[in-house]
């Protein structure tokens, strides 16, 4: 590091320089000035580490010659030599940014002290700088990933953010958003195999879809583009005030992105569009609309526009299939209640018999009514194979080869019912597993003193509360229970050998209270350790 000394006094200078061991600090006088101005001078040449300067210079005040430092260069470290008339000058320099003060006469020991302070404090700062600087390039690098994972939980919806939290996550991931309001459109591939394709075909061609929705939307609008969890495109559009926003514009470009797929990807795609929304928090409703809208290509065909709007003024689907039904049967499908799923189903094929629905639009609304299974198998990154080919292959097919309402109704909760068990018994075998955990774990700590209920959820990675309760739902007993009962049998074991007493037995199963030992085993037993081995020893005669 580079060492830079401002004093009036020549033969001070002089003897700083040679008397100091600068080169065991690992420091070098890169130089020298008189003055303020000549030490400006050389801090703009010499661009030095630390500096070294009289608070009392010539032809510059120090105050202001410590201001002027920092402003060529923030991080020069300046300590201030002082005699002891100045020393109140030389503390309200401190308030300025120098970094310490040293009173005259310098002696060598005071020096090196006050520079190896400063020299760590250099190492930490330029440490800090060198970590941010990482920091900052993982970000960067990863940004890609969390501003697809933000947008993700915008469209989605989340209930524990905020308006302010993701205002701000939108400003610090750079995510190309106005504040005004908002509308989301989703463009789904159409291909009847689309489900068959491999992650990397389609993300390939969804890439190329988004290279063409690129291009064409420009700059003419300011949005975000994303990838959902069912592999469709999403662009969230923003427009500073309702006034801004051009429907007939947007629509002609969502018109000549659909042409454009079609020319340069030989596929095409349908387009749903959700209402606009004055909330950043309700972009989830606008995503939701544009899905509901995207569904009705069953009934309006393919290579689209859909508006929410249009639809739900037809009274397709939404009329008996709406949000909060889907929300509803999802909801209890993550629960596993196969009975309350019925309900709902039962219900919603109620109010179809009363409205006497066509057949055709019945059939679209029993396709809607399995469409929250889709979504529940890739939440629980099931294998599509086990039930694809079965029911959701051909699913409208085989819905329109039912005979009556009822048949129709039987095989969607058969589907619903062949998904939830699936998952439940994983969930089971999953749960099996981490109860034996227990019961091993508990088998080799026994005789620990210490053991508890909070030690053992930790050694098995489950929450306390929840570990209680799978144990006793798998077990019919509380860990507690448990616990107690398998050092009793232990405590049996140990008796039936011989030779042992109650407080060697007690301590060898894990009690440290001897007294309380003998309450449990009287308790398990209905006698005493001790009558229990007087008892073992008389038979023994």
């Amino acid at each position: 590091m580079k060492v830079l000394i401002i004093d009036d006094e020549y033969y001070f200078r002089e003897a700083l320089k040679v008397s100091f061991p600068w080169e065991e600090c690992d420091l070098i006088v890169c130089g020298e000035a008189k003055n303020g101005i000549e030490g400006l001078e050389r801090v703009r040449t010499l661009n030095p580490d630390i500096i070294l300067a009289d608070i009392n210079m010539p032809l510059m005040d120090g105050l202001e010659f410590v201001q002027r430092v920092k402003e060529i260069n923030h991080n020069i470290k300046i300590i201030i030599i002082s005699g002891y008339s100045e020393f109140e000058y030389a503390k309200q320099a401190l308030t300025l940014g120098v970094h310490n003060y040293i009173l005259k006469p310098v002696s060598n020991e005071e020096l090196y002290n006050a520079l190896q302070d400063t020299i760590k404090l250099i190492h930490k700062e330029r440490k800090i700088k060198v970590e941010m600087h990482e920091l900052k390039k993982s970000v960067s690098k990863n940004l890609p990933v969390l501003k697809g994972q933000f947008l993700n939980e915008l469209i989605k919806g989340n209930d524990f953010l905020s308006n302010k939290v993701i205002l701000d996550k939108i400003k610090n991931l750079g995510v190309n958003l106005l504040l005004g309001i908002y509308i989301v459109a989703v463009l789904e591939i159409d291909s009847e195999d689309y489900s068959d394709w491999s992650y990397h075909e389609k993300h390939l061609w969804n890439y190329g879809v988004i290279n063409i929705v690129e291009e064409l939307l420009g700059n003419d609008f300011v949005y975000e583009t994303c990838i959902d969890s069912g592999d469709r495109i999403c662009i969230l559009l923003s427009f500073e005030a309702v006034e801004d926003f051009k429907a007939e514009k947007l629509n002609r470009t969502f018109e000549n992105i659909l042409d454009a797929v079609k020319t340069y990807l030989q596929f095409t795609i349908t387009i749903g569009v959700g209402n606009y929304c004055k909330e950043v928090k309700d972009i989830a409703i606008s995503y939701n609309e544009a899905l509901y809208a995207l569904r009705n290509k069953l009934i309006l065909g393919k290579n689209l526009i859909i508006h929410h709007q249009s639809v739900s003024e037809i009274g397709f689907i939404g009329h008996f299939f709406q949000a909060e039904h889907r929300m509803q049967l999802l909801a209890n499908m993550r629960l596993g209640s196969l009975e309350d799923v019925k309900q709902i189903i039962e219900y919603l094929f109620e109010e179809v018999k009363e409205k006497n629905i066509e057949p055709e639009l019945l059939l679209v609304i029993a396709v809607e009514m399995v469409t929250p299974c889709l979504e529940f198998v890739a939440e629980n990154n099931m294998k599509f194979d086990l039930v694809s080919h079965t029911y959701f292959k051909n699913l409208f097919e085989n819905i329109k080869s039912k005979k009556t309402i009822e048949d129709i109704k039987k095989y969607i909760i058969e589907i619903y019912s062949t998904i939830i068990e699936y998952v439940n018994q994983n969930k089971s075998a999953k749960s099996s597993k981490t109860v034996e955990a227990v019961v091993n774990y508990i088998a080799e700590n026994y005789s620990n003193c210490d053991l508890t209920i909070d030690l053992i959820s930790k050694a098995v990675y489950m929450n306390y509360t929840y570990l209680c309760f799978l144990f006793k739902k798998q077990m019919d007993m509380t860990l507690n229970e448990y616990i107690t009962k398998y050092r009793m049998n232990k405590a049996i074991e140990l008796m039936e050998r011989g030779n042992v007493g109650v407080t060697e037995v007690a301590y060898a199963i894990g009690f440290s209270n001897v007294n309380y030992f003998g309450k449990c085993f009287k308790k398990e037993f209905g006698m005493t350790p001790s009558r229990y081995i007087t008892s073992k020893t008389s038979n023994n005669k």
